[in-house]
């Protein structure tokens, strides 16, 4: 009874909230340019702030449309987790922001950073999505870490709503492509690219309050009843020790 109405309570030291937007992301948006330093050219990835002192976590319910590493050929059209380019990623490192190892191409990816902890030149080691695989529950990337997001389902087009997780002392989510010559090596090529997609993302935030009187006073009283029975019980025990059963 005590342990469930402890579990309550600090349960109840926890408030969510939860915001809902749009953006519609053009596919030349380029990843890397996250950093100052980050190379390929192409535009700034979109950003989207958080708050550093909390823990915030990112849904994507639905992320539609199409985008081509060409604007010239409709023929290798990709969806949101990069089917239809016809080759695998796997890009470099640039500018501090770590590059990226994942099936398919042109998919939509995105890159926690830290206003307070600028980027540097050594990048976090890469992700590999062909040993994660893309239909994780939940992800939790470092900061400066490319990750690959699609179209935030465990399935394509189908399947659980997947959560990626803020590291502590993120204040900005970057979204955005990686591309490079046939997707591979160094980054680059945006500027041919062509379409877009379409996302509807949630933004939830969990804030810890301050503990009312209220609950000072139950943890209180739960704190003396545990102490008293842990010295109740040590009080019996030195008994039957000091005068055992004959």
């Amino acid at each position: 009874m005590l342990k469930a109405i402890s579990v309550c309570l600090v349960l109840s030291f926890f408030h969510a909230s939860a915001i809902a937007n749009f953006v519609s992301l053009n596919s030349q948006s380029n990843l890397f340019r996250a950093s100052d330093f980050g190379m390929g050219g192409g535009l700034i990835p979109f950003a989207i702030e958080l708050d550093s002192d909390r823990l915030t976590a990112f849904e994507f319910s639905s992320v539609t449309g199409t985008t081509n590493c060409c604007a010239s050929n409709t023929r290798t059209l990709s969806n949101a987790d990069g089917l239809g380019a016809g080759n695998n990623t796997n890009i470099n490192s640039s500018g501090g922001i770590s590059g990226i190892v994942s099936p398919g191409g042109l998919f939509l990816a995105g890159v926690f950073t830290s206003s307070l902890d600028p980027v540097s030149d050594i990048a976090p080691e890469r992700l590999n999505f062909f040993d994660i695989g893309t239909d994780f529950n939940q992800l939790s990337p470092l900061l400066n870490q490319s990750f690959f997001i699609g179209d935030g389902r465990t399935g394509i087009q189908s399947g659980d709503i997947q959560r990626f997780v803020a590291p502590l002392g993120a204040d900005t989510l970057h979204l955005g492509f990686v591309d490079a010559s046939f997707f591979t090596g160094n980054p680059g090529g945006f500027s041919d690219n062509g379409g877009n997609l379409n996302i509807n993302y949630t933004q939830r935030t969990t804030n810890v309050t301050e503990p009312s009187p209220l609950f000072l006073l139950i943890f209180a009283v739960i704190t003396f009843i545990t102490i008293r029975k842990i010295q109740n019980s040590e009080a019996s025990y030195k008994a039957m020790r000091a005068n055992p059963a004959v």
